[in-house]
């Protein structure tokens, strides 16, 4: 999950990222200063030895409607729409794998935006460095090409790159805000076709249920975007009316086939959206799931009624607070003890009960 700055001017903020959501076609008129030129984005050639190829079998659908909004998974022949490229902008910047060490170009906003601005500063985004870790490491699931990693909340495509560049993992993505969407949209784009096979990316929002809703995005964060809600990373922080989006919820059991997936990772980062996730992954695709990383933020479960997060994970893991030399410790932890770390923020692991 995204760690969040919790005051306005602390250069460490730690942040959190939202709930996935669909593309809709807002105008957003006069806000973006420069616009991307497509035609000077640079390739990346050196892909990885062995590609990767999603399995029609593990997913149950590609596409839906609710009321007036429809969505399609991303189709990497033809992504971006020109009513996007004539609403949205970015600025290219070097991405940096920590874990191979490996380059490519990253779409990232050109306003000012907690992430965005690491990326361009640091080359990558630290939450995202133990990724490659836990995959390697995790779980039963020792067959790798069969395995998955599904990130819930991609933002702009920070983890997603991540495990593009760092691992072989086979990915499937999900995020709700068109303007992160459209950033990750136009970094995978330009990368060599297969990584792009390695990705499924889903323009929708998971939750218990099919449904729109609205989602939100704070000033300087868009990474605090809020489905449903408004939860401020501080006192004075703005929901500008044009990061505002009607997004389509969907349930994650009904995209993921659990008779057929083997999931080695998850990164679940739903800005206080988790207990909703929870509900529409449903228990048999729970049990396929070895570990999940997660964020633990009091103040966005609060404001949105996930009151109960650390019991309904208990169900079927055990919680810990660290990782390191592919062990995990500081743990098994109950919501008692989860409660008594003290921290507004931080990083959870989830680690399937058969698993230790």
């Amino acid at each position: 999950m995204w760690r969040r700055r919790m005051a306005h001017t602390s250069a460490t903020r730690r942040i959190g990222v939202r709930m996935v959501g669909l593309l809709v076609v807002f105008r957003i008129g006069g806000y973006f200063p420069h616009k991307h030129n497509c035609s000077s984005l640079v390739n990346i050639d050196t892909a990885p030895d062995k590609e990767l190829h999603h399995s029609s079998v593990v997913i149950k659908k590609r596409g839906g409607s609710y009321g007036n909004i429809s969505w399609n998974v991303v189709d990497w022949q033809d992504p971006i729409s020109s009513e996007e490229s004539s609403k949205f902008a970015c600025t290219m910047t070097p991405f940096k794998s920590f874990a191979s060490g490996e380059e490519a170009q990253m779409c990232v906003h050109t306003f000012s935006d907690l992430v965005s601005n690491e990326i361009k500063s640091q080359k990558r985004w630290p939450d995202c460095n133990i990724l490659p870790d836990l995959w390697n490491v995790a779980g039963k699931h020792d067959d790798k090409d069969e395995s998955y990693y599904i990130d819930i909340g991609a933002n702009i495509g920070s983890c997603v790159m991540e495990m593009l560049l760092g691992t072989n993992a086979r990915i499937i993505a999900f995020e709700p805000h068109p303007m992160n969407l459209y950033n990750l949209k136009v970094t995978v784009s330009k990368l060599d076709r297969s990584y792009q096979d390695r990705l499924m990316l889903f323009p929708v929002g998971l939750g218990a249920s099919t449904s729109t809703s609205t989602i939100y995005a704070g000033e300087d964060n868009i990474a605090n975007s809020v489905i449903g809600n408004i939860v401020k990373d501080y006192d004075a922080q703005q929901f500008k009316k044009d990061k505002q989006f009607m997004v389509q919820v969907e349930r994650l059991d009904s995209i993921l086939d659990a008779n057929a997936i083997k999931i080695k990772l998850v990164k679940m980062d739903a800005q206080g959206f988790e207990c909703f996730v929870l509900d529409g992954m449903g228990a048999d695709l729970a049990q396929k799931i070895d570990v999940i990383k997660f964020e633990y933020a009091k103040n966005w479960l609060d404001g949105l009624g996930c009151v109960d997060l650390i019991p309904r994970l208990n169900k079927y893991f055990k919680i810990y607070r660290g990782f390191s030399g592919g062990q995990f410790s500081g743990g098994p932890l109950n919501a008692s003890a989860v409660d008594k770390v003290g921290k507004a923020v931080f990083d959870l692991l989830a680690v399937r009960r058969d698993h230790l």
